[in-house]
């Protein structure tokens, strides 16, 4: 993103500098392999010596220099060839340092993902038969990397194009006619490699890509009939189709959005498994393993109808994933999807009737954390601030005070904690400023010590990790 009106980068240079700093980092080794956190989706890197030899005598494409911006006409055509030049790169990095606009606004990471032009190539990146792990340079010291899908909870399925930011909002117009040609080749490549999970999601997700105004005409919603015969699926085969993997009717037509197919669905086929975890993870849909049917539906769009009929056939709202052991709500949470979590917070009871404490932070499911707690009593309220949904986390602390009260006290006794603060959240996986000033604000205001606000770890196994840590760091000092 533009530092400057007139000009991409600042008076300093720091965007080219950054540029530089990690083109020869990787040649000379201190910038090296790469590595997934794989707590959601398992491992992925890219190696070291890899990255060196290709980067060595590869070439840059790099949006600022490369796309003409006087010469309309040559722009336009520029804008064209994104997919192309997206598929023929080796790799896909995101410069997104610490910056400001001259205007003061941040430009980091988080206002990467908020323009529609980045949103762009994230799409046309996710979508290629040749999509690339994301890597996200904030400085040469911290290149983070992401699935091919994008940035977690902000990649290409869920941000979309025409939801993004443009300066000039006719520069909508030229992208419609792009996004939808990407989807249909790579349906058509998918079918071609009977690849059905590729081509069963660009299916499904065809209209949520292409909404947002962006100058094509919005495909008209099939008939269930027409519908499952594009899917290739047979009504017979319902109960059976997808029960190995996870990947059921029923799911996609959640992807769709299609609750009038999930109604038809549950009433043809009584019985039919409204679970269906995923046996694998799924990067593309932001999948880990054991996401469940609802969990998609709370995740994917803000439809309470969708989540309530899904707990009407028996899905259960305190199921645990196998990534990190998020449960629905947290799901919503993750994707600013309010009204889900209204609905969510409105039923309020598990599969076997019993009423539960839906602010209860979830469970770890890292087998040497099991039943701690992170943190105590607002596992939604720690979803926003983590991922950076500043307004949706203000909107609900302000419709629930008394909950939002509960952020800053102590766990209850005997609550195995890791001392993690909503503070601390709110600055380990995105970083919004502008929140966590606002957070130690609401920190004093509840009788904290604002930046300093954190809780006590009561956790055997974390207190033994510490000690070590402080053993390691008193070695190191000396």
């Amino acid at each position: 993103t533009w530092l400057q009106y007139k000009e991409p980068d600042n008076d300093a240079g720091l965007k080219l500098a950054l540029l530089k700093d990690l083109l020869s980092g990787i040649l000379d080794g201190s910038v090296g392999t790469l590595e997934l956190d794989h707590a959601y989706y398992g491992k992925m890197s890219i190696p070291g010596k890899q990255l060196r030899d290709d980067i060595r005598t590869g070439y840059v494409w790099f949006d600022l220099m490369s796309i003409p911006q006087a010469d309309r006409d040559a722009q336009v055509k520029a804008i064209g060839s994104i997919v192309s030049y997206v598929t023929d790169s080796a790799y896909f990095f995101v410069l997104a340092g610490p910056w400001r606009h001259e205007d003061g606004s941040i430009r980091d990471e988080r206002a990467w993902c908020r323009r529609g032009w980045c949103r762009m190539e994230a799409c046309a990146n996710a979508l290629s038969p040749a999509s690339k792990p994301v890597a996200v340079c904030r400085s040469v010291n911290s290149v983070v990397l992401n699935t091919p899908a994008g940035v977690t909870k902000k990649s290409a399925l869920f941000d979309t194009v025409g939801q993004g930011a443009f300066t000039v909002e006719a520069d909508k117009q030229h992208l419609g006619a792009v996004v939808k040609s990407l989807i249909e080749v790579r349906k058509e490549y998918a079918l071609r490699q009977g690849d059905l999970i590729t081509y069963r999601v660009c299916h499904c997700a065809t209209a949520k890509l292409l909404q947002g105004g962006l100058g094509v005409e919005m495909p008209p919603p099939e008939a269930y009939e027409e519908w499952m015969a594009s899917m290739r699926f047979k009504e017979s085969e319902l109960a059976t189709e997808g029960k190995a993997t996870g990947l059921t009717p029923l799911r996609y037509a959640v992807y769709a959005n299609r609750l009038d197919i999930v109604r038809r669905m549950l009433d043809a086929c009584p019985g039919l498994d409204v679970e269906a975890p995923l046996k694998f993870s799924i990067p593309l849909v932001e999948g880990p393993k054991a996401q469940t049917v609802l969990m998609a539906a709370c995740a994917w769009y803000d439809n309470p109808e969708m989540v309530r009929a899904l707990h009407n056939a028996g899905a259960d709202m305190c199921r645990l994933d196998k990534g990190i052991g998020h449960f629905p709500p947290v799901y919503a949470a993750g994707n600013s999807n309010l009204r889900n979590i209204d609905v969510l917070l409105e039923i309020g009871v598990n599969h076997q009737g019993k009423r539960v404490d839906a602010w209860h932070g979830s469970p770890i499911s890292l087998p040497d954390l099991e039943g701690v707690v992170s943190p105590p009593n607002f596992g939604v309220m720690v979803m926003f601030a983590e991922y950076g949904h500043f307004d949706g986390l203000k909107a609900f602390a302000a419709a629930h005070p008394a909950d939002w009260a509960r952020v800053f006290q102590q766990p209850p006794p005997g609550k195995p904690h890791l001392g993690l603060s909503i503070i601390t959240h709110s600055v380990n996986v995105g970083g919004d400023v502008d929140m966590l000033m606002w957070l130690c604000d609401q920190a004093k205001a509840h009788g904290c010590d604002g930046p300093n606000f954190r809780i006590a770890t009561t956790d055997k196994k974390a207190l033994k990790l510490i000690g070590i840590f402080k053993t390691v760091l008193g070695l190191m000092r000396r």
